[in-house]
């Protein structure tokens, strides 16, 4: 994410799959942890997870909370049948078990 950073994007949003997202700008990093729940399909989950990102951002939200939302939209979409992203309740209880860690303070 550095690198790109250093390049002069404004935000690097790295998706891990189950393991979450890490999410940095300039002057913040947050690694966003999803709960544990039974994947039912992960198609589409990344999709979600960056529309979560985009809504989150349109809302001014600070960097930890769009996170939060993007990871809770994506494993939304993975805990469902086909592709879909789910109810806006669901997203909501699932934010609400994303661990968010601030990067910058584990060195």
């Amino acid at each position: 994410a550095g690198h790109f950073l250093d390049q002069g994007v404004e935000m690097v949003a790295l998706s891990m799959g189950a393991q979450g997202l890490v999410l940095a700008s300039a002057s913040q990093a947050v690694w966003a942890r999803p709960p544990g729940v039974s994947v039912t399909n992960p198609t589409g989950a990344g999709d979600s997870l960056l529309a979560g990102i985009v809504w989150a951002l349109q809302q001014g939200l600070p960097l930890a909370e769009v996170a939060s939302w993007g990871v809770a939209t994506g494993t939304a979409s993975a805990m469902r049948e086909g592709v879909s992203v789910g109810s806006r309740a669901a997203v909501e209880a699932l934010r609400l078990q994303v661990e968010v860690v601030d990067l910058r303070d584990e060195n």
